[in-house]
């Protein structure tokens, strides 16, 4: 629901992350947000799993977007999502939060879903 609220969105991007799907997952998430009228910001993160309290340092942030590999994926999420003051999403869960699909209860981590 926050995300829904959400007027600025921050793209995290993993430096890792260099594909040419990254980059078009990077391109048509940062569309979304801004065919929605939010504003989007795009930041290159390393080790975010090692130290979630970076995301803290921009207040004027209302919600994040994961892009990076499956392995740094899965180390976030293994980190407490009730600690977090600000949501971080998939790419999926924006999808979902700006009405761009309906949760079918299906989760996906491939990017040409």
């Amino acid at each position: 629901n926050k995300t829904k609220l959400a007027t600025t969105i921050a793209i995290l991007i993993g430096t890792t992350s260099n594909s040419h799907s990254f980059r078009r997952l990077l391109a048509r998430t940062r569309a979304r947000i801004q065919s929605t009228g939010r504003t989007a910001y795009t930041f290159s993160v390393g080790k975010l799993s090692s130290s979630p309290s970076k995301l803290t340092n921009f207040a004027e942030i209302d919600a994040f977007v994961l892009i990076a590999c499956g392995e740094s994926v899965a180390k976030f999420w293994r980190m407490e999502r009730e600690e977090m003051v600000v949501p971080v999403l998939t790419p999926l869960e924006l999808d979902v939060a700006l009405g761009f699909r309906e949760w079918d209860g299906r989760y996906s981590c491939d990017f040409g879903d």
